[in-house]
């Protein structure tokens, strides 16, 4: 199991990309999501891994996103995403793999990357 990503907790949630924050100045990409009647912060990954993956959310996308959901003390609702998918692109974006690890620290993942683009 990843560390900081609690498997017992994985939910789907359904909702509005209200916010979509893919900025270089962060390390981690995140999107602000309206959903079952609250306000859900997705967060997403690195974004550098995220442009390899040519990521394509936009605000107001319908999105179904499965991942760990935790609430900090102040009731602030976060989701670590593990699978998104967009309702108008019809695109799955797999974040983590099945035990919460995330892909952008799979080795197996960018050898296969680099043998693809044809990189030694």
């Amino acid at each position: 199991m990843a560390p900081g990503y609690d498997r017992t907790a994985v939910v789907e949630m359904e909702g509005v990309a209200l916010h979509v924050d893919m900025s270089p100045q962060r390390g981690g990409a995140s999107l602000q999501m309206a959903a079952q009647g609250e306000s859900v912060t997705v967060t997403l990954g690195p974004v550098w891994y995220l442009r390899r993956q040519d990521v394509d959310i936009k605000t107001g996308d319908q999105l179904t996103v499965k991942g760990a959901k935790t609430k900090t003390r102040e009731g602030k609702v976060y989701l670590a995403a593990a699978v998104i998918k967009n309702l108008r692109t019809g695109r799955i974006l797999t974040l983590r793999d099945e035990d919460g690890r995330p892909l952008w620290t799979s080795k197996k993942r960018f050898q296969k990357e680099e043998k693809r683009e044809g990189t030694p």
